[in-house]
C-alpha cells in the first residue's frame, strides 16, 4: 500500500501537509477580554447589592448581556479606594458585562428600581485588539434618566489593566 501512496505524489504531498499543520503550534489567543463592572446605588447612594434581586436591569442592543459580577472585587483591588473596597468587598455584588478582546461600541445598561428607570452608557476607549482592560465603575444616586461616563485610559501604557472610575465621572445626557 505504501509503494502505491508514493505513486501519487498529490496524495503524500497532501497527507505530509496535514501531518505538519497539525504538528504546527496553533496561534494562542492573544487577549484575555475586557470586564466592565458596575456598582448600583439606591436614592440615597447606598450600595445596592445586585444579588439581592432588588431592582432589574438588562443588557443593550448589542446583545451583551450583564450578569452578577465578583463580590471580591479582587482584580480592582489596586485601583479602586482602600475605604470603599472595605465597605463593599465579600458584601456588594456589583453587575457585569464582558467582552471577547475589547469593547469596540459604547455599552449601555438600564436600571429599573422602585418603578423608576436609569439608563446609562459607558463611553469606552478605543483599544487595539489584544489590548483587554477591566473597568470598575461607581454609580450614581439612584435617579430616573439618562447618564453617561467616559471610561478613558491612556491606551499607550500597558503597565494597568484594571481601572477604577469614581461617580463623580457621570454627566446626565
Amino acid at each position: 500500500m505504501l509503494g502505491g501512496l508514493l505513486r501519487r505524489p498529490v496524495i503524500v504531498f497532501g497527507i505530509l501537509g496535514t501531518l505538519l499543520a497539525l504538528a504546527s503550534p496553533m496561534p494562542a489567543q492573544i487577549c484575555v477580554g475586557s470586564h466592565l463592572a458596575y456598582i448600583v446605588r439606591d436614592a440615597k447612594g447606598t450600595p445596592v447589592d445586585a444579588a439581592a434581586k432588588s431592582f432589574t436591569f438588562g443588557g443593550d442592543a448589542e446583545g451583551r448581556s450583564w450578569y452578577l459580577g465578583d463580590k471580591s472585587y479582587y482584580s480592582f483591588a489596586a485601583s479602586m479606594p482602600a475605604e470603599m473596597l472595605t465597605a463593599l468587598k465579600d458584601t456588594i455584588t456589583p453587575i457585569q458585562v464582558s467582552r471577547v478582546c475589547v469593547f469596540r461600541t459604547p455599552v449601555t445598561l438600564r436600571v429599573t428600581m422602585s418603578g423608576q428607570t436609569m439608563d446609562l452608557t459607558f463611553n469606552v476607549p478605543a483599544l487595539q485588539d489584544w489590548d483587554s482592560r477591566s473597568f470598575l465603575v461607581d454609580g450614581l444616586a439612584f435617579q430616573e434618566g439618562r447618564f453617561e461616563v467616559t471610561l478613558a485610559v491612556n491606551p499607550n501604557d500597558h503597565s494597568e489593566h484594571s481601572f477604577f472610575y469614581p461617580a463623580k465621572d457621570w454627566t446626565k445626557k
